[in-house]
């Protein structure tokens, strides 16, 4: 979206009594904004996706959303993306690469499903085919509404990251160093095959790092991940609360923690 959106028109023509198919490409360059966040001027780029014959659709969200006060459907806000949280998505769903990653991003804003993480912070769920696998957090500014960044469905400000936090003791820094905070290691890894290491992720409500699927991902060689989760929570962590078994009490743990 930092760059050009790309659409394929096709007409019938006739040339010297054949019929000829008839391709044309098109593409446009997303608008482009200059706001302040945090006192620094940084470049917005509006969302949108094409479809063929069809060309942009950009979008727009309900502010009703974010202020439950207004009337459903009262105002509309442009939304717009900082090149930030593209470049996190890209990095942190490693496992979708840039044009499936974007084009989810616009899927997930279209029907968007909003949640509070426990600062009271309002997220956008960021789902693939129906899968969860973070959040997007976003903030209005002036008339718009801007993507600030994407936060991995185990990062320590979402709902799920929180209760690994507490019932693990794992800060962001271990997580980026069992590399749990991507989704190619989920993919990869033989953490599903380790049945007390998949539970805590289970528990969680992270699942759907286990449950997702790709038609076209090529078989690759696990890495043996699981082992190594485990020795390094043996050995570093210290729980003040029993290991929840179910999401249920894994929730009731957080809400009293």
């Amino acid at each position: 979206m930092g760059n050009r959106l790309a659409w394929i028109t096709h007409e019938f023509a006739i040339e010297d009594v054949r019929l000829c198919h008839r391709f044309h490409l098109h593409t446009e360059r997303p608008e482009q904004k200059k706001v302040k966040i945090n006192d620094i001027v940084r470049t917005v780029y509006r969302v949108g996706t094409a479809y063929p014959s069809h060309g942009p659709m950009w979008l727009d969200i309900d502010k009703s959303l974010f202020e439950s006060k207004l009337p459903k459907g009262k105002k509309m806000l442009p939304v717009y993306v900082q090149s930030h949280a593209l470049h996190r998505i890209e990095e942190r769903l490693d496992a979708l690469g840039k044009g499936l990653g974007q084009t989810y991003l616009y899927y997930s804003l279209e029907k968007p499903v909003i949640v509070k993480n426990c600062e009271g912070r309002k997220l956008i769920e960021y789902r693939y085919n129906g899968f969860k696998l973070g959040y997007l957090v976003a903030d209005i500014i002036g008339e718009i509404l801007v993507i600030r960044t994407f936060l991995f469905v185990t990062m320590d400000s979402t709902p799920e990251g929180k209760i690994l936090q507490e019932a693990l003791g794992l800060e962001a820094v271990d997580k980026q160093y069992l590399a749990i905070d991507r989704l190619s290691t989920f993919l990869n890894s033989d953490i599903a095959d380790h049945p007390d290491v998949k539970a805590h992720f289970v528990n969680a409500g992270c699942e759907d790092l286990f449950n997702i699927t790709f038609d076209t991902m090529e078989a690759k060689e696990q890495i043996e991940t699981g082992q190594f989760i485990r020795a390094y929570l043996e050995k570093n962590r210290s729980i003040a609360m029993p290991i929840p078994e179910t999401m249920e009490e894994a929730q009731l743990q957080h809400a009293f923690a």
